[in-house]
């Protein structure tokens, strides 16, 4: 697995969870296992692709691309990590991982 790291951000939120701060808490949306989203997703929240995405993810909180899932677009958030497929390039904020089985045809920002 291929780690790239910014140095994280410290969160002011005496509240939150060392999980918060990294971009691994629970929730968020999912694109699931056979289905496919033609368009951009943006938002406040963490977005799981299982499925396919054709367009822009571009979220406050993590993308993880899972094993068999494919975004077509810029994929960019706070932490991205790829077990599927991306054509497209990533840009995080703080950590990007890509897994063993990651296909990336893009650049890492």
């Amino acid at each position: 697995m291929a780690i790239f790291q910014r140095e994280p951000a410290r969160s002011t939120d005496p509240s939150a969870t060392s999980e918060d701060r990294r971009g691994t808490s629970q929730g968020g949306s999912k694109v699931s296992h056979g289905a496919r989203f033609e368009g951009d997703l943006s938002g406040a929240t963490d977005v799981t692709v299982e499925g396919r995405v054709d367009g822009k993810v571009a979220v406050e909180g993590s993308v993880i691309v899972a094993s068999g899932g494919e975004v077509h677009g810029l994929v960019q958030a706070r932490m991205v990590r790829v077990s599927g497929k991306v054509v497209g390039n990533l840009v995080a904020t703080d950590l990007v991982e890509l897994a063993s089985t990651a296909v990336l045809e893009g650049d890492i920002q």
